[in-house]
Order: structure tokens, then sequence, then C-alpha cells
């Protein structure tokens, strides 16, 4: 069998091998992935999987949303996990936790693919994402050893936490990196600097990223009118949020509620 499968987006995955061996990138960083590992791909990663002939006969490729990574709720534990996974990709697993992985995968395709009447496919679509998504923080919090360190353990990583700490206080109003260095009593500079190299994205990024969600979060959750919310979200007007809404998700605040309410009422999985 020869395949090779790239990833640089901000999906995830978890690339289970069964039977095998298969030569892996991530980051630039090469893995040999073995029966029973699984390599964990966050966000923003770049990585490829290369099978040799006669070799890697069961590689299962589980993608995690990136809606996922936006809605869901993550304390700082989680995020020292996502943190950890960046620099420790591989892992062995147990068969337990292989059919538990498998099999969350599969109840998820089924709901996918079923073409019976199904009105609340799209929540229970979801909901399984975000299901699969902590059991990965499952899998690599029960191999971290936490016992006599903090959940981050250099100032580095403590001052990452602190400003997705500020990121999820300001619930989608913080607009600029100098906002968060203020609130941090340090430099712009040294922020960017520390969230780039602990994350591997950047500030800015990331502020976007918090302010989407809570926006996609109204959108979806509430009945309040688009001006409404752009004046929650700090906007100086309904246009401007448009505008800028539609840079970065691709359609305007009034035409994502109502494709994601047609979705809803015809039970088709929302990716976005």
């Amino acid at each position: 069998m020869n395949a090779k499968i790239e990833n640089s987006s901000l999906y995830g995955s978890v690339v289970l091998c069964m039977e095998g061996e298969a030569n892996c990138t991530v980051n630039r960083k090469r893995y040999n992935l073995k029966p029973k590992q699984a390599l964990i791909i966050i966000p923003g990663s770049v990585f490829s999987i290369e099978e040799e002939s006669g070799k890697a006969d069961s590689v299962a490729q589980i993608n995690l949303e990136e809606r996922n990574y936006r809605s869901i709720v993550i304390d700082r534990q989680a995020w020292d996990i996502m943190i950890h996974v960046r620099d420790n990709p591989l892992i062995t697993l147990t068969d337990l936790e292989i059919r538990e992985l498998t099999a969350l995968e599969e109840m998820s395709n089924l709901i996918k693919e079923d073409t019976l009447p199904r009105p609340y496919a799209s929540y229970q679509r979801r909901l399984m994402m975000d299901v699969m998504l902590y059991e990965v923080l499952n899998l690599v919090a029960r191999r971290i050893d936490y016992a006599g360190r903090s959940p981050a353990n250099n100032s580095s990583k403590r001052m990452f936490l602190s400003f997705v700490d500020i990121l999820e206080k300001g619930k989608g109003r913080i607009r600029s990196v100098s906002e968060v260095a203020e609130h941090l009593c340090v430099s712009p500079k040294y922020i960017a600097k520390t969230v780039k190299d602990v994350s591997g994205m950047t500030p800015s990024a990331w502020i976007h990223d918090f302010t989407v969600r809570e926006a996609v979060r109204m959108l979806r959750y509430t009945d309040e009118p688009v001006k409404v919310i752009s004046e929650e979200l700090g906007f100086p007007n309904a246009s401007f949020f448009g505008t800028w809404f539609r840079k970065y998700v691709g359609v305007s605040p009034s035409a994502y509620r109502d494709r994601d309410k047609a979705m809803d009422e015809m039970g088709i999985p929302d990716g976005s």
C-alpha cells in the first residue's frame, strides 16, 4: 500500500495504526508509527503520513473538526495538555483505549451517513465530536505526571495560559495584543514571541479566533439581533462587524445564522 496524506489546516486529527508501520512527519519532526500507537495532531500543525508497501495495513485517521476547538470549554489543564501534545504527539494505546476511540468514530460516522429522518442529527454530530475531543484530552492527561508540578512548568507556558485566561474572560471583546500586554504588565513584543513559541500561533490569530468563536456562539445560540451582538463584542457598528465577520467566516452574520438554522432543521451536521 502506498499513500501520502498531508494536512496543514486548522483541523486536528488522531492517526491510529493497527498493523504494520508508517513513517510520519509532524511539524518537520519524523516519527515511526507502530501497531497500537497513535499520533495526536493539534490544529495548526503540518503533518504527513507515508505508508510503505507491505506496511501500515491499517492506519485510521480520525478528524476533529475546527469548530470543536473554537466552541468547546477548555480549562487551564486542557491547554497544558495541548501544549504537551505539540511536543509529544506520539502515544501508545491500550486495547480498551483503541476500542473506545474507534467506537466513538464509528458512532459519529453512522450518524453522518444515516439516510433515515434524523431531525437532531446536527446536534448529535456536534456532541459526538466534543466527546471525541475530550476523550483525546483524557488519553494524554493520564500519561502526564502532574505530581509535584504545576499545570504549566515554566514561565513561558504560564504566560501563555495567562494570555488564554484573559481571552476567555474577555468573551470576544479583546481586540489587540496591546490590551492583553497591559493586563499582564509585559510588553506586546514579549507576548507575541511567547505565544508564538508555545502555541505555534500568533497572538493576533488567537484573538481573532476567540472573537469568531464568541460571535458564532451568539449567532447560533441566542436570538439577539446582529446589531446588538456587534455592540456586545465591542465593534463600532453592525456594518463594520458584518465586514469583519465575512472576512473570517466567509459569509455575513445574518447569512451564517440563517444557514445554521436551515442545517439544523434538515439534520445536516455543521462543520463550521
